[in-house]
């Protein structure tokens, strides 16, 4: 696998081996499994699906007649542009790409000097591994160590197809004229293949033709042929030195431009410094002036400026041009506005995370977005690969897919149409690993900005990422059924997701350990997590299951270890967050309390409920010491009541008065008929306040609380046993916790299966069943 430079190193070459030997398609001729045993000696599995595909690109001619799938896999293709100075801000469709490498390969036919055509097999690679410069090797076959002929990429002036016919296949590539090779006459299996050959020499290319740029542009989109050649030769070239500015803001809009080669910085300018900041970096082709705008009589002027960061060609067109040109084509201005402001605009609208942004912001936005054109067929990112761009689907489909570990069938898991989003995880974490294979099934269009380019926009505009979140955060919430969240509405919703926070962990990082004292609640947004207690694995978690409630309400340990199984992404609510967004709202606290605390809850969470204070009101009337109870409640009712007025000046005072006076006679004063059992320190005070007509919210606080202390102290742990409680849990559809669950440490909502949890030890199997059952209190 290193000498075919499949794999860069031994440690993964050792992987992908094993790999191959867990799929069946390396088969051990010894007994064992272990590929790093070097004893062991291993064959081909002939009856394999991918071993019968074996030499079939070799002797068929018509590489058509295979399926895309088991022929050959097309990716979106990528070199680092200080090498590369045509490259394009679009995608580009590539030939075949190689397992866990940079490098391209495919079958051509080169023309000799004496005009035979020989078969040959080309790669597109560097000669080392941290190498930036990018060679064309040509060898004999496929496992041939021992290359032909080597073209240096840096020597590519220009790239061309030779017939231009509908079945055409054949192409040159011209040389510099210092360059050791002389041009390059080469012939591609079939039309498709050759045109995939071409755009990704062409990043290497030092020159390009007008018609080629708008070609390559989003211009393409909606203009003809004709239009294409025509639009061309309106186009005439200027070149800029690095640091020179291209336009300014505020500069009159009186030239349409397109990037040739080079790369030029974006600046906006910013809410906060009030001055010109760095947006973003562009490359080849982008568009910079509205093309519409030139045929318009006012033009306003440019909103942003523009620098060269190195030597760089634009493409121009004048008003006046495009004037004429709009005369010619009278439709294609309104096409043309049609894609590149008013449909651009309503596709970003829609896209949940773009929600919070007015619409002077979303054209900020606009300036750092990316058209990138992808064929049908084409890989934007494999399975596990660092991801670094959002997408929005323009036009056309993108399907997101993994391969069955038992059948090796790709199985879809996602479907992208116009204006879905692709890659939404990379706003939380930049480069993440894809979840799938995201290949496009039609031609389509993308509109993408960098996660860079984002964070840039992002302190421009002012607007913090955790607003950003917010409909995404929301969305969470709801579609995870939060059982003790149910009786929030919409707007409460939304003001809990203010106090969410998104994290980020990666694969094998701890997010909390058992002995912890917890302080947050998760919702699983992406990835999995695994539970253990004792280091013995418990169960996993999947997208949208909650963990970790319990520290909410109770200030316990942490039962078991909670691990990030992959990567993952998870929403966050602290304690203080938590218990900050129910300060005033006491009955919805007690009402979640109740349900993740259950036989633990607290005296607070069961009086602050209606159907807890009910029930507690019931017990003690059977143990003849309710009047405390009832105490609190008139008090608390007189506090909230008094506190509406100014006392004094207030018509009510009267009737405050009075009305402090019959709780005081009724359970303050010594022989009271409901006297309540508080210190007399307290009651003297009480008395005193009230005999001197200066009741007010505050005068029976310190009673109150106490009075709580105490049945706190000589009830709660008998009303925990007793029928009352039961009947109030049941109604409240609290946690049911079995008795193999608490022996573990863990405990199960009322829906769960207490099988699940059978045989703790670390052999315990993973079903889809445990997959299925999302709700554990950690």
């Amino acid at each position: 696998m290193i000498l075919h430079n499949v794999s860069s190193n031994l440690e993964w070459a050792q992987e992908m081996g094993q790999r191959l030997v867990d799929g069946k398609v390396f088969v051990p001729l010894t007994p064992g499994t272990d590929f790093q045993n070097k004893k062991i000696a291993f064959r081909l599995n002939e009856d394999h699906e991918m071993v019968k595909l074996k030499g079939k690109i070799r002797s068929n001619e018509n590489v058509t007649q295979l399926s895309p799938r088991k022929s050959i896999r097309f990716r979106a293709f990528s070199i680092p542009r200080r090498t590369s100075p045509l490259l394009s801000s679009r995608s580009l469709a590539s030939p075949k790409s190689v397992s866990g490498t940079d490098e391209f390969e495919g079958w051509l036919e080169k023309k000799s000097r004496l005009g035979y055509w020989q078969k040959r097999f080309f790669r597109l690679l560097t000669e080392e591994k941290y190498s930036t410069e990018w060679n064309l090797a040509y060898f004999d076959s496929t496992s041939s160590l021992h290359r032909k002929g080597l073209i240096s990429s840096t020597n590519i002036r220009s790239v061309e197809r030779l017939d231009t016919g509908s079945h055409g296949r054949s192409f040159i590539i011209r040389m510099m004229k210092s360059a050791k090779n002389a041009n390059i006459i080469l012939r591609a299996p079939t039309t498709e293949m050759r045109e995939r050959w071409i755009r990704v020499l062409r990043t290497f290319a030092l020159c390009l033709s007008p018609k080629d740029v708008v070609d390559r542009s989003p211009l393409a989109f909606v203009f003809t042929e004709d239009m294409k050649t025509q639009f061309a030769k309106l186009l005439t070239r200027k070149s800029y030195e690095k640091g020179e500015w291209i336009f300014r803001r505020g500069d009159s809009r009186n030239k349409f431009y397109m990037l040739e080669s080079g790369r030029v910085a974006v600046y906006l300018h910013s809410k906060t410094t009030r001055k010109d900041q760095f947006y973003c970096e562009k490359g080849p082709v982008s568009i910079f002036g509205d093309f519409y705008s030139c045929h318009k009589t006012a033009v306003p002027p440019r909103r942003i400026s523009l620098k060269a960061v190195e030597n760089c060609t634009m493409l121009c067109a004048l008003v006046s041009q495009g004037n004429e040109f709009i005369s010619k084509y009278c439709l294609i201005g309104d096409a043309s506005h049609f894609l590149l402001q008013a449909e651009v605009n309503r596709r970003l609208e829609k896209v949940e995370e773009f929600r919070c942004f007015n619409p002077p912001d979303v054209t900020r936005l606009k300036f750092g977005i990316e058209f990138h054109l992808v064929e049908s067929g084409q890989v934007l990112h494999f399975d596990g690969e660092e991801s670094f761009y959002f997408y929005v689907v323009f036009e056309g489909e993108i399907l997101v897919t993994k391969t069955d570990p038992f059948t090796q069938e790709d199985v879809i898991v996602d479907e992208a149409r116009r204006g879905d989003v692709v890659g939404k995880d990379t706003l939380v974490l930049k480069g993440i690993p894809s979840r799938g294979t995201a290949k496009a099934s039609m031609d389509t269009m993308l509109l993408a900005i960098h996660t860079e380019t984002f964070e840039r926009f992002l302190s421009i505009v002012n607007v913090p990422i955790s607003r950003v979140l917010r409909y995404r955060i929301i969305n969470l919430i709801k579609r995870s059924r939060i059982h003790f969240f149910a009786s929030l509405g919409s707007a409460a919703i939304y003001k809990l997701s203010k106090s969410c926070t998104m994290l980020a962990y990666k694969k094998g990082q701890v997010i909390f350990k058992e002995g912890d004292i917890g302080d947050a609640f998760y919702v699983i947004a992406r990835g999995s997590v695994t539970v253990s207690i004792e280091k013995k694995y418990i169960k996993s978690l999947d997208k949208d299951s909650y963990f970790g409630e319990i520290a909410l309400v109770l200030d316990d340990a942490r039962t078991a270890t909670c691990t990030a199984e992959d990567t993952c992404i998870l929403l966050q609510i602290t304690k203080k967050k938590f218990r900050e967004f129910f300060s005033d709202k006491p009955d919805s606290l007690a009402e979640i309390e109740l349900r993740i605390a259950g036989k633990r809850a607290q005296i607070r969470s069961v009086i602050y409920h209606p159907l807890g204070i009910t029930a507690f009101l019931e017990f003690l009337k059977k143990e003849y010491a309710e009047e405390s109870l009832e105490f609190w409640q008139e008090a608390r009712a007189f506090r909230k009541w008094a506190q509406k007025f100014q006392l004094k000046a207030s018509k009510e005072y009267l009737t405050i008065q009075a009305h402090a006076s019959l709780i005081r006679d009724k359970y303050i004063r010594e022989g009271a008929p409901r006297e309540v059992n508080i210190g007399s320190k307290i009651a003297n005070a009480i008395i005193k306040e009230v005999d001197a007509g200066a009741a007010g919210p505050k005068t029976f606080v310190q009673a109150e609380e106490e009075a709580l202390t105490l049945l706190a102290r000589d009830k709660m742990r008998t009303f925990r046993t007793s029928k009352e409680f039961k009947h109030l849990l049941s109604r409240i559809n609290h946690y049911s916790v079995s008795e193999i669950v608490r022996l573990k440490g863990g405990k199960q909502r009322g829906g769960s299966n207490p099988s699940l949890f059978k045989g703790s030890d670390a052999k315990t199997k993973h079903t889809h069943h445990d997959r299925k059952d999302k709700h554990t209190i950690i």
